[in-house]
């Protein structure tokens, strides 16, 4: 889903990254408010086809398969990357990414596998490396909402992002 308002110059785009449920009608209606404040807002679907679950076990059969494979996770992102160029009002110079969730993980993995990428925010998101390569030095700006009682982030979790961060020079 492409969000953005009428007008000739190009404009910054953001990548929304759904949480573990798949694509709903939340990340849709951040790219809606998104382009209201000037941005192309791009609502992206992880799992594909509009695949939507409920409950802890239909939420977490889905998102697992990405979490063992982060090699399956990145590829899938990095498709989402054509989009930068495809996208006609949308300067692909000016992206950024957020994610909620298992959306937080992805927008993070983005932000770990390209190194146009200006900014990333995760809200609650999953934290833990990919523990595969990364083809470049992580650039985008890193902005991190978390829950110190969230039970899906262990503090080991955090401290092993922390520690990511300061020795990627993360900002």
């Amino acid at each position: 889903t492409v969000a953005s308002q009428e007008g000739g110059e190009k404009k910054p785009i953001v990548f929304i990254f759904h949480a573990w449920c798949g694509k709903d009608a939340f990340v849709e209606e951040k790219a809606i408010e998104i382009a209201r404040l000037g941005y192309v807002g791009c609502a992206l679907d992880i799992y594909g086809k509009g695949v939507l679950k409920e409950g802890k076990e239909e939420c977490s059969a889905l998102m697992n398969p990405f979490i063992e494979d982060r090699q399956m996770l990145k590829e899938r992102i990095l498709a989402y990357k054509s989009l930068f160029k495809s996208i006609p009002e949308a300067d692909p110079t000016k992206a950024a990414a957020i994610g909620y969730c298992f959306g937080g993980l992805a927008a993070l993995d983005l932000a770990r596998s390209v190194e146009d990428l200006k900014g990333v925010v995760s809200f609650h998101g999953l934290l833990n490396p990919p523990g595969i390569p990364y083809e470049n030095k992580m650039k985008a700006k890193v902005l991190v909402f978390h829950g110190q009682k969230d039970p899906m982030v262990s503090p080991e979790d955090i401290e092993g992002f922390m520690s990511e961060m300061d020795f990627l020079e993360v900002d």
